[in-house]
């Protein structure tokens, strides 16, 4: 239970608010995660905070044994997921403790810490504690398909080092776009491309597994418009099949990238020629 006394100078009519070593309680941090390389910004949800605001306006985070500076912010009462945007000014109507970059680990280990946080910054009025985890530093090696549609929708498979599971913490950015990542193991994750207005030019690639720190390999996703067919020639063939044909229309080759396969579903490869030509081969 918190108490008062009188302020030491300043306004004679102000009492400073004491905190009872039970007063502060964390009911939540955000992430609870982050790389060993550290400058994580966690945000603390509980308190109650908003008190003692004017009396101790220099809380602390600690990290294990290493403590950082902190402040007072407004937020949300819900925490956003990892791929959502930052509330509104008028939706953050509660008041959250922010830290400041959490610490690196100097071994670059994975290892679990305690976490706390103290309004007097002597943490002598701390009564709970979280966890923290930290996780290697993600990386992407590979992505299939490198380009879809401009609509989205296309499911991308991700090859990489040290994925870890933290269910909606874990995102896959497409530019500033960002979409819910599903890890299946420390290597491979998937995601769903969302749609883009930005067609004909790479799109930085990127995973995360606390919205926040992103990988950083030179990785791009292309979004093309939708091919358009106007004619195809043959239009007939044998049933046995293996026809070449040559097909007219617009957006066939509309990225960077090496030819490749428009059709690997049904085993029909078509190479393009140019923006408006292509050459498949009929399935046998």
């Amino acid at each position: 239970m918190a108490d008062y006394t009188a302020a030491q100078g300043g306004d004679p009519d102000h009492k400073f608010l004491k905190i009872g070593k039970s007063s502060i309680v964390i009911e939540s941090i955000s992430p609870a995660h982050g790389p060993t390389t550290g400058d994580t910004r966690v945000t603390v949800r509980g308190g109650p905070f908003a008190p003692y605001q004017q009396d101790y306006p220099e809380p602390k985070c600690k990290f294990g044994e290493v403590s950082v500076g902190a402040a007072y912010v407004a937020c949300p009462r819900r925490q956003p997921k990892a791929y959502e945007k930052e509330g509104t000014k008028a939706t953050r109507t509660a008041t959250c403790i922010q830290c400041e970059n959490s610490p690196a680990v100097v071994s670059g280990e994975t290892k679990t810490v305690p976490f706390a946080v103290s309004l007097t910054g002597d943490f002598a009025d701390v009564s709970s504690s979280a966890q923290f985890f930290y996780y290697k530093p993600t990386a992407v090696r590979a992505i299939k398909p490198a380009h879809g549609p401009k609509d989205g929708g296309t499911t991308v498979q991700v090859w990489g080092d040290n994925f870890v599971e933290f269910g909606e913490d874990s995102s896959c950015s497409f530019g500033t776009r960002s979409v819910p990542a599903k890890v299946h193991d420390a290597g491979y994750l998937t995601c769903v491309a969302p749609a883009s207005d930005v067609v004909q030019r790479g799109m930085p690639f990127s995973v995360s597994l606390n919205g926040q720190q992103q990988s950083r390999d030179p990785v791009e996703y292309w979004y093309y418009n939708d091919p358009q067919v106007t004619v195809v020639d043959p239009d007939t063939g044998p049933e046995r099949g293996g026809n070449e044909i040559r097909v007219r229309g617009e957006n066939f080759k509309p990225f960077k990238p090496s030819e490749g396969e428009l059709d690997i579903a049904n085993s029909t490869f078509c190479y393009f020629v140019e923006i408006g030509r292509a050459s498949c081969r009929e399935r046998v």
